[in-house]
């Protein structure tokens, strides 16, 4: 199940909105570390696109 999950890009990208939606409550480094992840997810949803368009 865990692999399914990783590897649905739309899973990422919920989860990088969620992020995304609790730093525009934080301030500072919190949400700057909030972003961040953010940005991992959207990373992460890419590769897996990817991966599976190959």
């Amino acid at each position: 199940m865990a692999e399914t999950q990783s590897s649905d890009p739309s899973l990422w990208q919920a989860r990088a909105a969620r992020a995304r939606r609790i730093a525009s409550m934080l301030l500072g480094r919190d949400a700057e570390t909030v972003l961040a992840y953010a940005r991992e997810c959207d990373e992460q949803g890419r590769g897996v696109s990817a991966k599976t368009i190959s």
